[in-house]
């Protein structure tokens, strides 16, 4: 069963050999090694075919780049390719004569991890709509993407055809966020709150998959916050204002927003201004209502904020009947005075005024009061003289 194994391993190492373009296998003459520099590709693929063997893991290759003019024959279709340059990042692939094209096998054989670009549907061999071209005279390196699957097509395993020249290269993203503005944000005190830009744009603008992330200030929510993006691809990132923030005082709150991955990196700084928070001030009671001129009475009003705030207001409420007035401390959004006495009866209108502080701003709130006239009472107290002669005046 070892044997079976080790000629199942090795049929693939010589597949390997093929799609590498190291040695040809023609129909009935066996395989014949290529001219170039197939010695480190070979030793990596006998070392697999040993590893394999002995159950042990195969290492990644790490093969020098191909030599211009290397010559090979794509795995499954046996079309023949060749290389027009290449270095340690990248590599220009041309159609040998027209055929169909495992790029990604081709490019993964030659050293690299993916294509990056593809198209010269009207080119020739090494070179972009320009004859005669060939690998040691090349024309333009010029990628069209003419009448071609996508990039990311071909990156999954679909093939192209006919007369086509691609670029491999080494997975290489690269991270772009736009806009390049700085995030601003502002509300009052227990929010809400409201971001400028609402959303950043993540850009993977190399090749291979970008792998990002975002982070920031607990006060800002981002969704996604994370990701995965192929080549020439973007993803859409909303920010918020979370709920943490309703628990700052009115000011100024400031961090970094980090986007990062295997790509670069990019901050942007945000900024939050809380600023002064609406209230509503209300006349809960008046007591005693009506009340009668010469008489004290009680007034009581409430200050509620708007929003969520995580602090309350504080400071004074002033009270005014329109002639007297009084003022009380607010506990508990709750504040009561006495309005003394003295205001002619009538018809009133009570005021109740919180004067606001660092955190809220200043309302107001009305209620109606009554003053009543007094009642008297007449009482004879004395009649002199009494009695009193017939004509007599009296006091």
């Amino acid at each position: 069963m070892r044997l079976s194994t080790i000629s199942v391993e090795t049929s693939l190492v010589a597949m390997g050999l093929v799609a590498m373009g190291l040695v040809h296998a023609p129909a009935a003459n066996g395989f014949r090694i290529s001219r170039g520099r197939p010695g480190a590709a070979v030793a990596w693929l006998l070392a697999a075919l040993l590893s394999s063997a002995a159950g042990m893991s195969v290492p990644p290759a790490h093969a020098a780049p191909p030599a211009q003019c290397q010559t090979g024959n794509s795995p499954g279709t046996s079309s023949p390719y060749v290389v027009c340059r290449a270095d340690a990042n990248s590599a220009w692939i041309s159609a040998n004569n027209s055929g169909t094209f495992h790029a990604l096998a081709i490019c993964q054989a030659l050293g690299y991890s993916s294509v990056s670009a593809i198209g010269g549907t009207c080119g020739n061999v090494c070179g972009y709509c320009q004859a005669p071209t060939s690998c040691s005279a090349r024309g333009n390196e010029h990628y069209d993407g003419g009448g071609a699957p996508s990039v990311a097509a071909v990156n999954a395993g679909a093939t192209l055809s006919f007369t086509v020249h691609w670029r491999c290269a080494n997975a290489s993203p690269a991270l772009n966020v736009a806009p390049p503005t700085d995030l601003t944000a502002s509300g009052p005190v227990g929010g809400p709150f409201t971001s400028s830009p609402a959303n950043y744009i993540v850009q993977n603008t190399g090749s291979g998959t970008l792998n990002w992330s975002v982070t920031g200030p607990a006060w800002l929510t981002f969704s996604p916050s994370s990701g995965s993006l192929a080549a020439s691809s973007s993803q859409g990132v909303s920010v918020s204002v979370n709920a943490n923030a309703n628990a700052f005082a009115a000011g100024t709150q400031t961090g970094t927003i980090s986007f990062g991955g295997n790509g670069g990196s990019a901050t942007r700084t945000a900024t939050l201004t809380v600023n002064q928070g609406a209230t509503t001030t209300a006349i809960t009671s008046d007591v005693p209502d009506p009340s009668v001129f010469g008489e004290s009475y009680t007034v009581t009003a409430s200050v509620t904020p708007a929003g969520t705030p995580a602090v309350a207001p504080s400071g004074m409420v002033l009270i005014s009947d329109g002639t007297n007035n009084c003022a009380g401390p607010l506990s508990g959004g709750i504040a009561s005075c006495a309005i003394p006495g003295g205001t002619p009866p009538g018809n009133l209108t009570l005021t109740a005024t919180y004067v606001g502080d660092a955190n809220f701003l200043t309302s107001s709130g009305t209620a109606s009061h009554a003053i009543n006239k007094g009642a008297t009472t007449v009482a004879i107290t004395s009649d002199t003289p009494d009695p009193s002669a017939l004509g007599q005046a009296t006091a």
